[in-house]
Parts: C-alpha cells; sequence; structure tokens
C-alpha cells in the first residue's frame, strides 16, 4: 500500500528555480572576482613599479648619474655588471634588483631615465599586457599603466584605474 503524502526526491520546478537562483548569484559574484584579481595584479604592478624606480635612482647615485633604461625581459637572468648601461637588466645583473620572471608578469615593466616613462616622465613604469580571454569583454583593464614620476610619486593612467594601495 502507497501512502499518498510522502514522496521522494525534488519536483522539476524546484530544481529549475534552486538552478536559477544560483545563476544570478553567480552573475552577481564574478565579475566582482575578476575585478579583485585585477586589482591585486594591479598592486604587484604598483609595488614593482616602486622598486625599479627606487633601485634605478639607487643605481644612478652609485654610478655618477647614469640611469638605466629599457624594457625587463627573460634575459636578465645573468649578464656582466657593467657600462653601457642602457640595458634594463642591468639593475638585475649589478645585484639592484632580484631577478623576476618578468615575461610571464601581466604587466611590461621598463626603467626609465627620468624622461618619457609611461604616461608621464619618471623612473619606471609598468604597462597592462593584454587582458585574458575571459576578460575581453572587459577592455579598461588594458589601459591601465603605472609609473612612479621624477617627484617619487607613483601615478595610474588609464580607465577606472584602481588607486595603489601603497
Amino acid at each position: 500500500m502507497r501512502r499518498s503524502g510522502s514522496r521522494v526526491g525534488f519536483t522539476l520546478i524546484e530544481l529549475v528555480v534552486t538552478c536559477l537562483l544560483i545563476g544570478i548569484l553567480a552573475s552577481f559574484a564574478l565579475p566582482q572576482y575578476l575585478r579583485a584579481v585585477e586589482v591585486g595584479k594591479a598592486d604587484d604592478a604598483v609595488g614593482l613599479v616602486n622598486m625599479i624606480g627606487t633601485t634605478n635612482k639607487m643605481f644612478a647615485l652609485d654610478h655618477a648619474g647614469s640611469y638605466v633604461t629599457g624594457t625587463f625581459s627573460s634575459a636578465c637572468g645573468a649578464g656582466p655588471c657593467g657600462t653601457p648601461y642602457t640595458n634594463a637588466c642591468v639593475l638585475v645583473w649589478c645585484k639592484y634588483l632580484a631577478d623576476q620572471d618578468w615575461e610571464n608578469k601581466y604587466y611590461t615593466f621598463t626603467a626609465c631615465n627620468g624622461g618619457a616613462c609611461g604616461a608621464g616622465s619618471g623612473y619606471a613604469a609598468a604597462d597592462r599586457k593584454s587582458a585574458p580571454p575571459e576578460l575581453a569583454a572587459s577592455p579598461p583593464y588594458n589601459t591601465w599603466r603605472f609609473w612612479m614620476q621624477t617627484t617619487g610619486v607613483i601615478s595610474a593612467y588609464g580607465t577606472s584605474v584602481p588607486a595603489p594601495t601603497y
């Protein structure tokens, strides 16, 4: 004999409503999560710009005002610590800056001589590389730039750039 009031499992309507609610919550949470990840990458870039700019100024103090210029690359692993100082990797080679995996960073890092650097004049800059495919619909990330001005202040340039948290 079967009981008329008991049932086992969920109805189709209950499952559809549950999936719909989860989808709505995810549609709000995912963009916020991706923005938080991008802000974390931007904070990392600001820290490295500060470090590169400071070490570039220290290098110039030690080498009669000769600033290092250029973009950091994977070739920075080992090299000579000597003149000419036209390669940014000299900061790594002369042990002013620790070597990094520059190619796999989300930003392109540049050392500057106090002249044109990024969006202004300064000693170091970071330009955001192309966004990954999951952020293709969010072009503001591609415009993010940070640079250390000659006054030592780190500035941002671009669309909807997060304020540095240094």
